[in-house]
């Protein structure tokens, strides 16, 4: 079904004068209020709240753009978001700053300075040290420096030379060497040259003196900006301010908005303490808006002893959740034929998005959008087959919290906030059980007073909340949307299981958490398990007092006594077998720490639950086969030699009693292949056994777990069925198949004994021998 949609009406922005015809405001009355205490009343304060995209900037826009249609001086809103608190000189500069740009907005600056110059002049000041308050410092420096250093040093190999030159030179004056050796004649400027050559080299290289003279001048100039003056200053001019706008007829409506993002309770009433007197002053009004949390203090304050928020609001508005007529109302308006609305697949629709929205009109905007698809510049939603099921049950979950709505809140006379917290946790726990999808899930998994709420919400929220749980759980069962299961823990303590039924669809697009997928599925495949057990267990002791519900090991404990023992899988040093399953159940449903090792642990017992379940069908049945040939003098002995059967009965006292060999198997452990497989070995058994026994002998094939609406159940019944029609047809007499069905109401006692009855009674009569099929 495809729906055109006029997109340029839908508007994620508050509420504002070009787009007012979108919007749909079920508080209209509140609105009128307020707007004629404005106009005509003196300043108050007022406390706005309700839950995140609500409408709570809509609503105060809305107001004031209906006081402007008839006194613009009054409604002089200036809107300061506070999404933190940071400090009260920080809250004072935003204030002011707000005043100044709230009034260029309003008026003409240069017409309110004729009028009245000082007053203007003050607001223009103000503004000004909000950013800065400049000074102008000039700083000269001289700076004089002078350095001189003096380095001496020797160098040892050149004094070596050094010395060595003198001693040539004096050697040579003593004893003429050089004449002596040269045969020269006696030259005296030869000694001095030998002589004054070292000493001249020996004055610059062995001896260094180094001077450094320096002188730096600096001068610099420095400029510092100083914080503005104190908070008490500040706010005392503020207060002038104000009283000087109300001397020429402006009366200022402050909006702190956005206090909902402050998460801490106790920041918000510092904010409010710091700010009460300028608050009080009662030369403008103050329009606060929060969230829940501020209702919820201010709700309990008349309970505490001088409370101070009790003791600043003259009047309080709760923002409710918007009506569904409200939600139809909205989406009409950009239907492209508003008559579709009448049309069912769009109810469901509408309805489903109002489920999932929580009924705050932002999310339901955005729902929309998110499905919105486009053909050229057309918008359209097209309503898929697939999904209108998913819409309808969306539809009747809706109903369901309208009608719980009804009954337990508003018959209870709750405030319109107290009514949106619990209609709010309502819709909170169909998300949380609509992302279990088709796992099983308990009631600590959707309430927990721990991990879900705050200590700010009174004690008797939670008593309600208790009561609210069980009724909507106990509705969904009883309008068959949820089935329950039973079961006893360890501790004797009895916990109720929940799964979607088949008749519901559930479509959500957030993505499951993976860990708390694989819990489900573990414990959904146990309780299997365990309902298989109990079954089994009632159907044993069925004529013993069951009124008391026993564990899953006081079961298995009770089975072994009565010879039903499936040993392989109950030994307490197998890995695989019952003990680490349930004990990582025992884990999953206290709330215990589940590592990653667990849960790789959790594939494994997923399968190893199924077999169980298998062989435990599989030893209940040969117990009920046991009991009934009893009766009859037949005695079960094992059958090693082959592995298609299991064992076989053979009479205690006649040796010249046919013989009965019995196989069981689950058909659910059969694919196509390996069905075929065991067809082969059935052939060739049975063909080998006829030719070598002459001892007259029946065959007993019990299939488990058969789906009749199956097409691969009906394919695996009629290829044994056909088989040993064809190739037993002489045998047909001696060939008994029992299928057994999926469905847990049936009586495998009785359906079993009366298989056996037909079988044994009247000395194996030929013509009782016959295919029992069910």
């Amino acid at each position: 079904m495809k729906i055109l949609i006029n997109h340029k009406f839908i508007s994620d922005a508050p509420f504002k004068g070009d787009n007012e015809d979108f919007f749909v405001f079920d508080n209209i009355e509140d609105i009128e209020q307020i707007k004629r205490e404005i106009l005509h009343g003196t300043s108050t304060c007022y406390l706005v709240s309700g839950y995140r995209g609500v409408g709570k900037t809509s609503f105060i826009s809305k107001v004031e753009h209906e006081i402007n249609k008839e006194d613009i001086s009054r409604g002089i809103f200036i809107k300061i978001n506070t999404p933190k608190y940071e400090s009260y000189s920080f809250l004072l500069r935003k204030i002011i700053r707000g005043i100044y740009l709230s009034t260029s907005n309003h008026y003409n600056i240069a017409d309110l300075r004729k009028q009245n110059r000082n007053i203007i002049k003050r607001i223009e000041l103000l503004f000004d040290r909000t950013f800065s308050d400049v000074e102008h410092l000039q700083k000269n420096s001289l700076k004089h420096e002078k350095v001189s250093s003096l380095n001496f040093s020797v160098n040892l190999k050149k004094l070596t030379i050094l010395v060595i030159a003198f001693v040539v030179t004096g050697l040579n004056l003593k004893f003429n060497l050089i004449d002596v050796i040269t045969s020269f004649r006696r030259n005296k400027y030869i000694d001095l040259f030998l002589f004054s050559i070292p000493a001249f080299w020996a004055t610059f290289e062995l001896f260094k003196y180094k001077k450094t003279l320096s002188k730096t001048d600096t001068e610099f100039a420095e400029i510092s900006r100083k914080t503005l003056y104190d908070d008490e200053i500040a706010e005392t001019q503020l207060i002038n301010l104000l009283e000087d706008l109300n001397t020429i007829g402006l009366y200022p409506v402050f909006v702190l908005d956005e206090l909902d993002k402050i998460d801490n309770v106790e920041q918000l009433e510092s904010l409010i303490g710091d700010l009460k007197p300028v608050m009080l002053s009662g030369l403008a009004s103050f329009i606060l808006v929060s969230g829940q949390e501020l209702y919820y203090k201010f709700n309990s304050a008349h309970v505490h002893d001088d409370a101070l928020i009790a003791s600043i609001f003259s009047n309080t508005v709760h923002i409710p959740l918007l009506s569904k007529k409200g939600f139809f109302d909205m989406f009409k308006k950009i239907l492209d034929d508003p008559n579709l609305i009448n049309e069912k697949p769009i109810q469901d629709y509408v309805n489903s998005q109002i489920l999932n929205s929580n009924r705050l009109p932002r999310r339901f905007i955005h729902l929309i959008r998110q499905d919105l698809r486009w053909e050229n510049e057309k918008a359209y939603l097209k309503l898929d087959d697939n999904d209108m099921k998913a819409y309808e049950t969306d539809a009747k979950l809706l109903k369901i919290i309208d009608l719980l709505k009804e009954k337990e809140l508003l018959e209870a006379g709750y405030g319109e906030g107290i009514i949106d917290f619990f209609t709010t946790q309502l819709h909170i726990w169909i998300q949380k059980i609509k992302l279990r999808g088709n796992s099983f899930f308990n009631k600590e998994e959707v309430y927990n007073i721990e991990n879900d709420y705050k200590s700010s919400h009174p004690s008797w929220y939670f008593t309600r909340l208790n009561t609210l749980i069980a009724s909507l759980l106990e509705k969904l069962s009883e309008l068959d949307f949820l089935e329950k299961m039973i079961e006893k823990s360890e501790q004797d303590e009895e916990i109720i299981y929940y799964r979607w039924t088949e008749q519901v669809t559930i479509k959500t697009d957030i993505n499951i958490d993976a860990e708390s997928e694989f819990q489900s599925q573990f414990l959904s495949n146990f309780i299997k398990f365990e309902s298989s057990l109990r079954k089994i267990y009632e159907d044993v002791f069925r004529n013993n007092n069951l009124k008391r519900r026993h564990s899953p090991s006081q079961m298995i404990k009770a089975l072994e006594d009565v010879e039903i023992k499936p040993l392989r899988w109950i030994k307490d040093d197998d890995k695989n077998g019952l003990k680490p399953i349930m004990d990582l159940r025992n884990r999953i449903v206290h709330g215990e720490s589940i590592n990653l090792n667990d849960l790789d642990n959790a594939h494994i017992y997923n399968v190893q639950l199924t077999k169980i379940r298998s062989q435990l069908n599989t030893e209940y049945t040969y117990y009920i086969i046991k009991k009934n040939l009893n009766v009859f003098d037949y005695f079960i002995t094992d059958t090693p030699f082959t592995p298609i059967f299991d064992c076989e009965a053979v009479h205690k006292t006649d040796d010249k009693a046919e013989k009965i060999i019995f196989t069981v198997n689950d058909i659910q452990n059969f694919d196509v292949d390996s069905f075929r497989r065991f067809m082969a070995s059935v052939l060739n058994y049975i063909r080998d056994y006829n030719e070598k026994s002459s001892q007259g002998i029946y065959y007993v094939f019990i299939f488990h777990g058969i789906n009749i609406k199956s097409s691969r159940d009906r394919t695996l019944k009629q290829m044994f069925d056909g088989t040993i029609s064809d190739h037993f047809f002489s045998l047909k007499d001696k060939i008994v198949t029992l299928y057994i069905p999926k469905e847990e109401n049936t009586d495998l006692q009785e359906t079993v004994a009366k298989t056996l009855d037909n079988l044994l009674k009247k000395g194996f009569n030929s013509e009782r021998i016959k295919d029992i099929v069910q």
